[in-house]
Parts: C-alpha cells; structure tokens; sequence
C-alpha cells in the first residue's frame, strides 16, 4: 500500500473522530429541547385544565390577582355567568393560539330558533375603541353566516365605538357586567343583531342587589313581541360540547 493511500486512510478516520461526537451532541441537544417543550406544552394544558368555571378559577391557589392576565380571565367568567343566569345562553370559554381573538362561543336557544354566537371580553382601564368592533367583524367574517358577536367591556365605549357598532353590516352586541357577574349595566343589539333575533327584545330595569343592602344594579330583561320573556336556565356552562 502506498504512502498516499495511508494518509487517506487516516486523515478519513482522523474526519470521522472529529464530526461523529458533534452530531451526536446535536442529536442530544434536539432530543432535550423537544422533551423540554413537550413538558412545557403538558404543563400549560394542565394550567388551562384546572378551571371551567368561575367558581373552579377562583378557588384556584397561588394566583397572582394583581396580574392582568388574572384579571382578564376573571372578567371573561363575570360575562359567562351573567349570560348564562339572566340571558339563558349556553357558553364555553375559549382560547388559544388560533382562537382569533375569541374568548367564549356559546348557542342561545330560543323559540323556534337557535342562534350561534362568538364574544370578546376587554377588561380595560377606559373605554374601548372603534378597533376594538373591528376586532370582533373580523372574527365574525370567519364564522358561519347569522352567527351573532358580543363585546363586553367594563369600561364601556366611546362615543366613535358605538357609531362604529350602529354602522356594522355584522350582528353584535355591545355589553357591560359588573358585580362579579349577577349585574349587566348595558345590553345594546344593533340592527343587523335585532333582524336576528327575529322579535326579541333587551330592556333594562333597576332591582335591588341581594349581597349588599341599599345597592341597586342593572338588570337586563328578554322581551318576546312586547311580553316579558323567562329564558330556561342553564344549570351547567360546559353542556356546550358539539355546536362549535
């Protein structure tokens, strides 16, 4: 065998050497990072898995009530449980990477009709914003046709918000919940939403607040063709399983 032939020999051994313990290190560090984000992804399911319900989320320990995350969830529950005790509708929390922006779906069931419907919640320090009704046209043209679009935001809108919402083509719904839920300061249904409803009406009155004496809270009430209108009481949120 020839000199040459030797040192080719070796300098493919000396190669081998070399490269071999860098893809393995490779291998090992791929092999990590995908059983770190696979821990990572098992642990924010089983976060998202511990509460349902309003009651669950705060019963739920060593949160951070003072994050505004903590706060914004806690507001989405508020405008589940009012519609699910004043307005009868059957809701389920939502939300994800390609939720769109859309905190809740729900099915309000009323006679001779169905309707299906998507929400937003905006715990705000003001008023929302004319964008804010964009945001939620844009999911609404994701969805099927008559499918009707709620906002609730504590703080209210602004007067341009509110021009924005009158003008919609979409079917929406401008709410406000406050105390803890059992109260809805405002329930306004554009006409597209009103078209919808196909007779149904939201009228608003004053009654006393049952946790507090001497406070007064809005409550909302369903009118059927001028007759005040009892909706059938959700007993569980989470019915909801197949209509979305």
């Amino acid at each position: 065998m020839s000199i040459i032939s030797l040192r080719k020999i070796n300098f493919v051994r000396i190669y081998k050497s070399l490269t071999t313990p860098c893809i393995w290190s490779k291998q090992k560090f791929h092999i990590k990072n995908a059983s770190i984000l696979s821990r990572s992804v098992s642990s924010k399911k089983s976060l998202v898995q511990k509460h349902k319900t309003i009651e669950t989320f705060l019963a739920k320990k060593d949160q951070n009530t003072e994050a505004t995350v903590y706060h914004g969830t806690l507001y989405e529950y508020e405008t589940i449980k009012c519609l699910r005790e004043i307005f009868g509708i059957e809701t389920r929390r939502c939300g994800g990477s390609n939720d769109r922006g859309i905190d809740f779906r729900g099915r309000w069931t009323l006679p001779d009709k169905t309707i299906f419907l998507i929400g937003q919640c905006k715990k705000v320090m003001g008023k929302c914003a004319p964008r804010h009704v964009r945001e939620l046209e844009g999911s609404l043209s994701h969805e099927s046709a008559q499918t009707l679009g709620i906002m609730s935001s504590n703080g209210g809108f602004t007067p341009q918000a509110k021009l924005q919402f009158t003008m919609s083509p979409w079917p929406l719904v401008l709410m406000m919940v406050s105390q803890e839920g059992e109260s809805c300061d405002m329930f306004l249904m554009n006409q597209t939403a009103e078209d919808l409803m196909d007779g149904f009406k939201v009228t608003m009155h004053y009654e006393a607040y049952p946790k507090v004496e001497g406070v007064m809270v809005n409550r909302a009430m369903l009118v059927y063709k001028g007759k005040p209108f009892e909706p059938k009481k959700v007993v569980d949120e989470n019915i909801v399983a197949k209509f979305v």
